[in-house]
């Protein structure tokens, strides 16, 4: 419940904060890379969950439930509440009204994201270059 607020918070940061001559490369960077930072810290959060309030037989059942959960997280705040974070905070009397109209606003607001999206993408393989 409280995910969906930081990440929505963390993507409009770069329209907060004006650096002058370089807002360009702050409103490309600062929102996938916080976004990126945030997530790092997710397993972690979801592993301790998992341990703490779940009976588990083994490191193994652990470690199935991260994955599963972790895509889980990963498809619906990345990719979906990116997408349509600022659209939806505009329309959400629309998708009460008619939740089917999620795919109108998901087809019109994807290309507006395709950036942030790119900008990911080139984070993520530069975080696991450093990794290597």
């Amino acid at each position: 419940v409280g995910f969906m607020p930081i990440v929505i918070f963390i993507t409009n940061l770069a329209e907060l904060l004006d650096l002058g001559p370089l807002q360009p490369l702050w409103a490309s960077f600062a929102p996938t890379l916080g976004l990126t930072l945030f997530l790092a810290l997710l397993s972690t959060v979801l592993v301790l969950i998992f341990q703490t309030f779940f009976c588990l037989k083994a490191n193994a059942h652990a470690q199935h439930k991260l994955q599963w959960w972790y895509f889980t997280f990963q498809l619906i705040f990345v990719v979906l509440v990116t997408t349509i974070g600022r659209s939806l905070m505009n329309q959400f009397g629309a998708v009460l009204e008619s939740p089917t109209s999620v795919f109108g606003i998901l087809a019109s607001s994807l290309p507006n994201a395709t950036h942030f999206y790119m900008t990911y993408l080139i984070l993520q393989w530069t975080k696991k270059a450093y990794e290597l």
